[in-house]
């Protein structure tokens, strides 16, 4: 197994996303591993995008606070667009050799109309561990 340096750990702020954090923490922590939380605001979304972006650097320095301690290691990163395309392409050009998304899963008409954002960035993305 190669080493692991860089991990994306996604973020909607939620429990799932807690989840996916503690699973990403387990790992960098013997690792050395640098985490970069990664939170996407999605166009069209109704709201104004510096409105948006103001509010999820609010809620990422209060996740943050919450749910990491003393592990330093933690890149904040907020991008605008596609969630899956952004993703991908932060991962790409980041040298990122892990990407945690935590999903609690859509299910039957709702998973075919609107997809999964973890099931298009694994099929885009070039990261294996």
């Amino acid at each position: 197994m190669k080493p692991i340096r860089n991990i994306i750990v996604t973020t909607d702020f939620s429990d799932y996303s807690v989840a996916g954090l503690t699973c990403a923490l387990s790992v960098a922590v013997p690792f050395n591993a640098d985490i970069h939380l990664l939170y996407v605001v999605e166009k069209g979304k109704g709201r104004n995008p510096q409105d948006a972006e103001a509010i999820a650097r609010r809620e990422m320095q209060k996740f943050i606070a919450e749910h990491i301690n003393e592990y330093t290691c933690i890149g904040q990163i907020i991008l605008h667009g596609d969630a899956a395309e952004e993703i991908v392409n932060y991962a790409r050009n980041n040298a990122i050799d892990m990407i945690v998304i935590a999903t609690h899963g859509r299910t039957g008409l709702k998973h075919i109309v609107m997809g999964s954002i973890a099931e298009k960035v694994v099929r885009s993305s070039t990261v294996r561990c």
